[in-house]
């Protein structure tokens, strides 16, 4: 669910400074930060610490009332649900999504990965 609540945010921050997208790219992160500051970003390809040491960036509180992120945001927001869940909002928000009107059981999938973005 961080992705979900992450991505609206995160994507427009990675889309305003590019260095920011930089250091959110786990193929460049895995490569060059010490396993211990990546478990403390909450990096979802490392073992889970105590949640008190955690340091995962947050959204702005301006416009964002959620929970606490405790997954690091590059991870989050690029799982395959988020990344599909994110182009279906905006055939959602286009009344396109006629295609799944038919298929109850993928309206609802879709319908529960919308929400977060619907408030």
């Amino acid at each position: 669910m961080d992705g979900l609540r992450a991505a609206p945010m995160f994507m427009e921050m990675c889309r305003r400074d590019p260095d920011f997208a930089k250091s959110y790219d786990c193929r460049q992160c895995k490569s060059s930060v010490p396993v211990r500051i990546r478990q403390s970003r909450g990096c979802g390809y490392e073992p889970r610490i105590d949640p008190a040491r955690l340091t995962v960036w947050q959204p702005p509180s301006a416009g964002y009332a959620g929970p606490d992120l405790t997954t690091c945001p590059g991870y989050a927001c690029n799982l395959s649900e988020v990344t599909e869940a994110v182009v279906a909002r905006i055939h959602w928000s286009k009344g396109n999504l006629a295609a799944i009107e038919h298929n109850e059981d993928l309206r609802d999938a879709i319908g529960f990965s919308i929400a977060p973005f619907a408030i």
